[in-house]
């Protein structure tokens, strides 16, 4: 039984690292509405300011590219991602909602899992080598979105301090 206990912490420490890697990635995408809905408002003096100043148009083109990849990586985490398993996992709600018509039959078959201690903890490992590919992908694409959102944002500051110390 205590195996059973590791494999379920196990599991549930990488859904957790999903998790936050979402969550992480919602927050990335909420700071862009934030910082979308500032530029929209200032927009004809943004426009104004940057059009006189070559330097600022290199600084504006930056700023806008690297935020647009650091939403796309935040948007590609918070994508669902499915990784194919090679069996009928008992576990998986994709293959649970997909191949069972009914609760009865669910459980019908999952006894006979759930009863062989080995191939349960199987299925469980499995699940963890899943959802452990899926975090990676996940963890790898927020901190993709951040290094972007720090360029972007170190470029707008940037170009204030340049607009207001040098050119103005």
């Amino acid at each position: 039984m205590k195996s059973d206990l590791t494999y379920w912490s196990i599991l549930q420490n990488t859904l957790e690292s999903v998790k936050h890697s979402e969550t992480k990635a919602g927050l990335m995408i909420t700071a862009y509405g934030v910082l979308s809905t500032v530029l929209y408002i200032n927009a004809t003096s943004i426009f104004a300011m940057i059009s006189q100043n070559p330097w600022l148009i290199a600084l504006g083109c930056i700023s806008f590219f690297s935020g647009l990849g650091s939403f796309f990586f935040a948007v590609r985490c918070i994508n669902p991602r499915f990784v194919k398993s090679g069996g009928d996992s008992i576990i998986f709600f994709g293959i649970v909602g997909s191949k069972y018509p009914t609760a009865q039959a669910y459980y019908e078959d999952s006894k006979a899992i759930v009863g062989d201690k080995e191939q349960f903890n199987a299925q469980i490992a499995e699940q963890i080598y899943i959802n452990s590919k899926i975090a990676i992908k996940k963890f790898s694409d927020v901190g993709k979105s951040i290094r972007f959102f720090v360029i972007n944002v170190f470029t707008i500051f940037l170009a204030l301090l340049l607009e207001l110390l040098i050119w103005s």
